[in-house]
């Protein structure tokens, strides 16, 4: 039988984490699906033994040698068999009944086209934030966990990939915009694992991330389903940017592409009173658990 889900994980340097994730996989009580495992990057000499001897006909290992997100989840879904597409990242784990929840939901709801479950993120072992809410605005920002979501494998678009950082929010931007989905936010589907390499983490980084999406939503949209809120969180991320020591490429591309914006906010970093706000701003962003 076809698989029903296509399971698609990126991984790099992953093996530590892969196991795991592959187990949560085969601990399904829905069993039709295939997982993809995309190797992308410089190749550990452990991940592909770990896939290739886990003794399961449903998972495929495939490499790819460039280091990309992005480019791993596309070759996923170029490979894919199945009815509906499950993202899951390599230091993620799917709940025992997310596969089954979810195709009886979009089975039972042809007009629907994506149903998303809501995630625990955990930390040290401990679950540090429940997301049990998401906007469904998704021009305002991105509250989906990449592997919270059963989407239908019908002419998706494409990863941008250009990106690597938030390209997951305009992937679901290009593909369910305007789209019919239902968040089932009484069941946890995921787990996502929070590590001190998690891109989460960098918050320079997902801030340059932010803002390069942002700046594509405004080149589509022109301000007209944008909000007030939109430009707030444009400055915040050119701040959190500029407030990075390390990330100077990513000033420049600020500079080149927003001067205005970017011209803002180095006067607002050089007024006392506004730089004391930021700085405490900043500081509590910093502070949080995830970004």
């Amino acid at each position: 039988m076809d698989p029903v889900v296509s399971v698609i994980i990126p991984v790099h340097s992953g093996k530590d984490v892969i196991s795991r994730c592959l187990k949560s996989c085969q601990k399904q009580t829905f069993q039709f699906w295939e997982a993809i495992v995309i190797e992308n990057g410089k190749v550990d000499g452990e991940t592909a033994n770990i896939v290739q001897g886990i003794g399961d006909s449903r998972v495929r290992y495939v490499r790819v040698k460039q280091a990309n997100r992005s480019l791993a989840r596309n070759v996923g879904l170029r490979n894919a068999n199945g009815k509906y597409i499950q993202f899951l990242d390599a230091d993620d784990e799917l709940h025992p009944i997310a596969l089954k929840t979810g195709v009886e939901t979009l089975d039972s709801s042809p007009n629907m086209f994506a149903n998303i479950c809501s995630t625990n993120i955990v930390a040290n072992g401990n679950v540090v934030q429940s997301v049990r809410s998401w906007n469904p605005n998704l021009l305002d920002s991105n509250s989906i966990e990449m592997g919270s979501v059963l989407i239908r494998n019908q002419r998706l678009k494409p990863f941008d990939e250009k990106l690597t950082r938030c390209e997951d929010w305009l992937f679901w931007i290009d593909n369910l915009f305007e789209k019919q989905v239902k968040f089932s936010e009484n069941r946890v589907g995921l787990t996502v694992n929070i590590s001190g390499s998690n891109t989460m983490h960098d918050f320079g980084g997902m801030a340059l991330g932010d803002y390069r999406v942002r700046k594509i939503i405004l080149e589509r949209f022109k301000w007209r389903q944008l909000n007030t809120r939109f430009l707030q969180h444009l400055i915040r991320d050119i701040l959190l940017v500029m407030n990075s020591a390390a990330n100077l490429t990513g000033k420049k591309i600020i500079r080149r592409s927003t001067p205005l914006l970017y011209c803002f906010c180095v006067f607002t970093m050089h007024t006392p009173f506004l730089s004391t706000m930021l700085k405490r701003r900043l500081r509590k962003l910093n502070e949080a658990s995830v970004y």
